[in-house]
């Protein structure tokens, strides 16, 4: 339906993320795609419905 840039704050670090719009019935609010993935240099783990990434020599963990 569209697509816009959004400044997110994850932990103490902020990101510029391009987000789309969709019209579908999902159980996630957001999906981080693979352009954010690699630009924070994220470790993704879907066993664990989880991400890690270091900023400043700090682990920084958000859950699903």
């Amino acid at each position: 339906m569209g697509k816009f840039d959004l400044v997110q704050e994850i932990g103490p670090t902020q990101f510029q993320i391009v987000c789309q719009i969709m019209n579908f019935s999902s159980v996630y609010n957001v999906l981080l795609g693979r352009s954010w993935i690699h630009t924070s240099s994220t470790i993704p783990s879907s066993l664990y419905q989880k991400v890690k990434f270091i900023v400043n020599d700090q682990l920084i963990t958000v859950f699903a």
